[in-house]
């Protein structure tokens, strides 16, 4: 899907007229790509070794994973890849990507709460019901949640 709106895109690169500015803007979303990229390494880690499962829905993580960013922000693997897409968007500044950013993050915005979360309360009961209380769904806790 990237590919192909990087294709249909062409010419829609939105640079500015500054060299040292286009690069600044590149730098910042290789940063934030790359902090995107290592908070999914760790955030799948911990699926797999501590929810004994993976992030994929045929096998889901059997234990609720409580440990590392899941202490601050309900949702740090889906934060992850909206980082890393907001990295491409700055590196590419191409307005096909720009568009393909912001309708992958509505669309996540519509599903996790309404489909994802409704499942993970079926799967985990009052335990992940409090959890939703305390710990915020999008913009991370200054401090970690303890149970």
């Amino acid at each position: 899907m990237p590919a192909l709106i990087l294709w249909f895109g062409q010419g829609a690169y939105w640079g500015g007229k500054s060299p040292q500015i286009d690069d600044a803007i590149s730098w910042l979303g290789y940063i934030i790509f790359v902090i995107g990229f290592f908070l999914a390494a760790w955030t799948n880690r911990l699926f797999l070794v501590i929810g004994a499962g993976t992030p994929a829905p045929r096998d889901p993580p059997r234990n609720f994973v409580l440990r590392g960013p899941f202490r601050y922000v309900r949702n740090p693997m889906m934060l992850s890849v909206f980082l890393m897409l907001f990295g491409e968007v700055f590196v590419s500044r191409n307005s096909g990507v720009l568009i393909w950013c912001f309708t992958f993050i509505i669309l996540n915005l519509i599903y996790i709460p309404f489909v994802e979360e409704k499942g993970l309360a079926v799967r985990f009961g009052a335990h992940y019901e409090d959890y939703c209380r305390q710990v915020p769904r999008w913009i991370p806790r200054l401090k970690p949640w303890i149970e």
